[in-house]
């Protein structure tokens, strides 16, 4: 073996022999525990990967590494992300047709991904933009249309009229065009829109960590039978469990277990909720079945074990019986019920359960043999807990909290208006009516659809409609960036106000939204916006909620302060809550609203639906056709893949049609209509006898990015299968996802879109589970250094010198600039291609660099330099492994134990993504082991094995020197284990101050007292010599580390 570390032979020399021996090629539906790691797919550019993008993929790799060799069926696949709006301009652009850039792009992104030694398995590559794939797309859409989740509808697009383009949100900068820089309009085109707001509570719901709660039967109590295993498994699953312990369970009182009941789920979640599991076992399931009678609450599942339907002829049970329960409340209480019921039962016949499951509609399961269910093992609710814990999110909160406010959930009251002098009626919605009584004006929404109805008559309606373009122009111009000042225009429309606030001014206003609420809105001085609107206008406020503070008081009075706190504010109006605290009455109020006809309840999501389809070339070709009356028709499914035709020709007309509009070849096609309602073409007018041949168009927008990425993960699980775009087995074993790794920004875009898809796919019966990534893990972004102007602009690297007094000066300018960091940029000439340290320092220094930067989810600078620092690491192992003789010889205890800790703290370490303290511990493994001059064998094969997924190439070359195997691969050897009574050492090492500097040290036995450790520093030769030249005034005594003195 060569004595310096070839990187460049032996990583290629790796590198071909995984993918020769398909060494990481998952087994499908295998009886191994599988573990399922994803890293959100690229999108192939022809700039390649910078070194950003392995952060991600080598974390997801190390976690594989270390699973494979703990035995789990590890599936890691990778693929590309391929449609979208880069290789359509570069195609308008250059004339290069997409096809064939995106595929010279893929096989860079591979080379590249190859050279770093990821474990895919490659045999599961998925390509988005490939026939074989977008069929698979094309036919969940469908499946989606059938179950009413499209629609059609008219939608102001940002429109480029020079390059003939509907540009999305991310091409518009400063109202801009930002390929030929002219203003962007905004111009009606019918889109295809996906209802996903027929999900908006569910996407909620399914964000909480759900509560499971066990409720026994009579005569048992919490610890009783299965309760304590079942309720250890929920906490090993993560799951929120709670086994409520009923009182006098011997002589129970359905009263008494209610309440306790009640206080259970207070305080454990202030209540039950939508996704909660409910467990009742005998009378616990007879209790369950009153109380859901009894109570109005929303949970997910009902389980009902072995459980009563009436008092079993015991009379100390009878009271839980004394009503007829409310089967059909039941029913409407759980999204799921299911009875699992034992065929012998000895307490109540088949039949009751028969009958039960029947008024319930709930899934019968019945085991042979059980009696009444009392055993402490109960694999069948052991598997159903697994399932259920199955789709629980383990996400970072920041995440949930985003998906949270992006579906914006509102629960408010609705209040309609008649408007004066017109026979129309307007509605408008207030998530905070508290302060109801102050409202004095209204506004409507620039773009509001009802805005042009209210404005007839009014003799300046042409000025109001100018007035709202210009507001709608500035809204595009400003993105997404909040408005500085608001403005708007009064369209001499007044409502007149039903709970006795007068008449108010309707006025149009640049803040009200058309898709949030009703997209009108009653104001108040009790809201920021209103406020600064009414006061720049001179609308007249009156406040009714005020703070406790006089002093404070009196300038909301005064109109001097705007005051929004509707938790603490007191009211003064209505007359029934004066002097309330706001928050405490919001209940009452709304009773007083609806017993008055003032309002009704409503609850208004900010989500909006999808709009899913774009005025494209490069994306899935929809598969609809028209007739010659514009009637919309699914096609066939034998039809799919519907093809994207061949063109050189990637502009939208001038109208806004797509380009696809252009092909009229492919656009107008003939068919029939079949029984189920899609339509089948044909070639030439041939048919089948008896059907009716007719004229059809086809849809020539195509579907947006989003759509292939909203489902990748599935696909994954049975790549090469034909007849599905997955089988059911395979995604019951393979699914979900345990483990997903991208960026933040993804949170409010492709996850919701996913968790959208995959509930629609769950209730079909296409997927197991209603969500599809278990857990999710953020990296943080790798940034690099770039300059900054006087002005605050940035500029490119390579304008820039460094002066001999460490200065920077802009080359072009002669101005002085500042070093600061900022993302990685092709403008700012700061990308770092990782080709290049792949190159010059190898794959595995790369990967261990990246991971040693600092905590995984934190931003990291970007430091060439000390690159290096790794290498020389990797080299330091090498020559340890290259030139130590290994012996089979026990070493000295703190040798063992040194071993037995790094085992330790780099497993634990790998599996809390603390990457860099896993690489700083087996450092110090190195600096111990390298003193030694020969090399235990046991504690060289457990280090070479914690050290493999980081350094995968280098171990393997060890690996196959010292412990060469039939395999010929360290992948699948086993992970090396740790005996905790191992990890003591018998003795320390203490560092010895004498007024803060370093004057020595030694060791002694763990085990020795804080006496004996002083009194050892104090006998040291050169501490006792500084120890005399003073007086000892304080002693530090810090365990098995530092003695320090302070001497003066």
């Amino acid at each position: 073996m060569a004595d310096k570390y070839n990187h460049l032979e032996i990583e290629s020399k790796w590198q071909k022999f995984w993918d020769t021996n398909k060494t990481f090629a998952a087994e499908q539906c295998s009886e191994k525990e599988k573990f399922y790691a994803l890293d959100m797919f690229p999108f192939p550019s022809g700039a390649g990967l910078h070194v950003g993008h392995p952060l991600g993929y080598t974390a997801t790799d190390i976690i594989c590494r270390k699973k494979r060799m703990e035995g789990k069926n590890v599936l890691h696949p990778i693929g590309w992300d391929a449609f979208g709006l880069p290789a359509e301009n570069y195609a308008i652009k250059t004339g290069v047709h997409p096809r064939l850039s995106t595929n010279k792009n893929i096989e860079n992104f591979t080379r590249q991904i190859k050279s770093l030694g990821f474990s895919y398995d490659w045999d599961r590559e998925v390509d988005t933009s490939s026939e074989e794939y977008y069929r698979w797309t094309q036919w969940l859409f469908l499946q989606m249309y059938k179950q009413g989740l499209l629609y059609e509808e008219s939608k102001p697009m940002n429109w480029c009229s020079k390059c003939k383009v509907v540009c999305a949100n991310e091409e518009v900068e400063n109202g801009l065009h930002e390929r030929c820089g002219a203003v962007v309009e905004r111009k009606k085109l019918k889109q295809w829109m996906f209802a996903i707001t027929k999900y908006a509570e569910r996407l909620l719901t399914d964000l909480n960590t759900l509560n499971v709660y066990i409720c026994h039967g009579w005569g048992a109590s919490a610890d009783s039978n299965w309760f304590g295993n079942i309720k250890k498994l929920c906490e090993n699953k993560k799951l929120r469990v709670a086994v409520p312990s009923f009182p006098n369970s011997q002589n129970p009182v359905y009263a008494d277990w209610k309440a306790e009941f009640e206080k259970t789920f207070t305080q454990k979640s202030n209540g039950l909720w939508a996704q909660d599991v409910l467990i009742g076992h005998s009378l616990g399931g007879g209790f369950l079945q009153r109380f859901l009678s009894e109570e109005s609450v929303k949970i997910d599942q009902l389980i009902l074990v072995a459980p009563t339907a009436n008092d079993c002829g015991i009379t100390e049970i009878a009271n839980f019986f004394s009503e007829d329960f409310d089967y059909e409340k039941i029913k409407q209480s759980a999204n799921n019920i299911t009875i699992i019921a034992s065929d012998n039962d000895e307490y109540i016949p088949l039949h009751d359960f028969e009958t039960l499951a029947e008024k319930l509609e709930a899934n019968l399961v019945l085991l042979p043999n059980r009696g009444h269910l009392m055993d402490p093992n109960f694999p069948e609710l052991e598997a159903t807990i697994t399932h259920i814990a199955r789709s629980v999110l383990n996400w970072p909160d920041k995440i949930k909290t985003q998906q949270r406010n992006w579906v914006g959930k509102s629960e408010g009251m609705l209040f309609e208006s008649p408007v004066k002098d017109t026979n129309l009626k307007i509605q408008t919605f207030s998530a905070h009516f508290e302060a109801f009584m102050a409202d004095t004006f209204v506004v409507i929404a620039p773009d509001h659809p009802l805005l042009k109805n209210l404005l007839e008559g009014v003799d300046n309606k042409e000025e109001i409609l100018e007035k709202c373009e210009e507001i709608l122009q500035k809204r595009a111009i400003r993105g997404f960036e909040e408005e500085k000042e608001v403005e708007g225009i009064f369209t001499g429309r007044y409502i007149v106000d039903p709970v006795g606030n007068g008449e108010l001014p309707i006025w149009v206003a640049s803040y009200a939204l058309a898709d949030y609420g009703t997209g009108i809105v009653k104001c108040s001085c009790h809201d920021e916006r209103d406020f600064n609107f009414a006061q720049k206008y001179n609308i007249p406020l009156k406040p009714v909620l005020f703070p406790t503070d006089s002093e404070l008081a009196s300038k909301v009075r005064n109109l001097e302060i705007c005051y929004s706190d509707m938790k603490n504010g007191i009211l003064q109006e209505p007359n029934d809550f004066k002097g309330k605290k706001s928050g405490e009455v919001r209940e009452a109020l709304k009773k007083y609203l609806e017993k008055n006809n003032l309002a009704t309840r409503k609850v208004s999501y900010r989500l909006r639906d999808w709009i899913f389809t774009r005025q494209r070339y490069w994306g899935e070709p929809i598969p609809f056709v028209f007739d010659e009356n514009g009637k919309c028709y699914p096609l066939h499914e034998s039809e799919l893949p519907l093809t994207l035709p061949e063109t050189d020709n990637f502009l939208p007309n001038d109208n806004g049609e797509p380009p696809l509009s252009k092909v009229t070849d492919w656009v107008n096609v003939q068919g029939y209509v079949l029984p189920d309602g899609s339509v089948k073409t044909v070639q030439n007018g041939e048919a089948p006898a008896g059907v009716e041949v007719k004229q059809f168009t086809r849809e020539t927008s195509t579907m947006p990015n989003w759509a292939g990425s909203s489902w990748y993960w599935l696909r994954y699980m049975d790549a090469d299968n034909t007849n599905a775009f997955c089988d059911f087995e395979a995604q019951n074993y393979w699914g979900p996802v345990d483990l997903y790794v991208g960026g933040a920004e993804h949170a409010v875009l492709h996850l919701l879109y996913a968790r959208f898809w995959q509930k629609v796919m769950y209730d079909l019966g296409l997927v197991s589970t209603k969500e599809p990534f278990k857990k999710l893990v953020n990296q943080g972004l790798i940034v690099s250094h770039a300059f900054q102007n006087e002005n605050g602009g940035l500029v490119p690297v390579d304008e820039v010198e460094e002066q001999s007094d460490g200065t920077f000066v802009h080359t072009p300018t002669g101005k002085v600039v500042k070093k600061v960091v900022a993302k990685m940029s092709k403008s700012l000439k700061n990308v770092v291609n990782p080709d290049e340290i792949v190159e010059k320092y190898g794959a595995d220094t790369l990967r261990m660099y990246e991971m040693f930067m600092g905590p995984f989810d934190q931003s990291k600078v970007w430091d060439t330099g000390a690159v290096n620092g790794i290498r020389k690491f990797l080299d330091r192992v090498w020559r340890l492994f290259t030139t130590t003789e290994l012996v089979d010889a026990c070493p000295e205890k703190k040798y063992i134990s040194l071993t037995h800790k790094t085992v330790k703290i780099v497993g634990e370490n790998i599996d809390e993504f603390k990457f860099n303290t896993a690489i700083s511990q087996m450092m110090v493994w190195v600096n111990e082991f390298s003193k030694l001059k020969t090399m235990p064998r046991r504690a060289a094969s457990k280090f070479i094995r914690i050290l493999s997924p980081f350094a995968p190439h280098i171990a393997e070359e060890l690996w196959n020197k010292h412990f060469a195997n039939e395999a010929g691969t360290i992948a699948y050897e086993n992970w090396p284990t740790f005996k905790p009574e191992l990890l003591v050492e018998d003795s320390v090492r203490y560092a010895v101050q004498v007024n803060g500097k370093l004057r020595g040290d030694f060791e002694i036995s763990a085990e020795a007292d804080k006496e004996t450790v002083i009194e050892t520093a104090k006998n040291i030769e050169n501490v006792a010599k500084y120890l005399a030249e003073g007086e000892i005034k304080k002693e530090i005594f810090v365990p098995k580390k530092i003695v320090g003195f302070v001497v003066k």
